[in-house]
């Protein structure tokens, strides 16, 4: 008899408590059927959001292969390999990959499952903008990323000095909870927060 794993956050049901996080795995269409195909309830796509600099980052990041001790190791080493590297948002515009999420998103309602929209924030009023492009796509799901743990390295258009001044994270918030009360009730989402951002709220 198969096990019932399906879980309950917030007013969301899960089929399963795993849920594939955003990152260089999920940059591209291949990326995240191949993660959907491995049973996650849920997949976040690449993040994104309206700042040219922002979409700039991914091909200045640098990247490393290392063993278990920190050594670093060719690409084809083995499976015990840890990668560490910088990131960067998606490359592609806004408007093109929120419209291959929802795609994505309508492939994954057949395999009870979903693939979520993720928005960096950069711009309140932009970010309000593509939270509405997102819920008139269909997708199911947003993440609103206002506390990336990187933040301050980033370039000042991708991450502006008021993002970082105490209180940001609270209107932030009220900022997606009145988006999401605009945009209607087709679309969940959740905010995200670093330590760096949960301390100074």
């Amino acid at each position: 008899m198969q096990a019932n794993l399906r879980v309950t956050v917030g007013a969301l049901t899960l089929k399963n408590p795993v849920i594939c996080a955003a990152g260089e795995h999920v940059l591209t269409e291949a990326g995240i059927r191949a993660a959907l195909a491995q049973g996650v309830a849920v997949v976040i796509a690449k993040s994104t959001n309206e700042s040219a600099a922002a979409r700039a980052q991914l091909a200045q990041t640098d990247y490393l292969a290392a063993s278990n001790d920190w050594t670093p190791q060719s690409w084809s080493g083995g499976v015990d390999a840890n990668i560490l590297c910088r990131s960067g948002l998606q490359p592609r515009t806004c408007e093109d990959w929120i419209a291959a999420v929802a795609m994505l998103d309508i492939e994954a309602r057949a395999q009870d499952a979903c693939v979520a929209a993720s928005l960096i924030l950069a711009n309140l009023d932009e970010a309000v903008r593509l939270a509405k492009m997102v819920e008139a796509a269909g997708i199911r799901l947003l993440e609103f990323n206002v506390g990336t743990p990187y933040g301050d390295e980033a370039y000042t258009a991708a991450s502006p000095p008021s993002a970082r001044r105490p209180g940001f994270v609270s209107r932030s918030r009220r900022c997606a909870a009145r988006c999401a009360s605009r945009c209607g009730s087709n679309s969940r989402g959740k905010v995200k927060t670093s330590r760096h951002w949960r301390r100074q709220r």
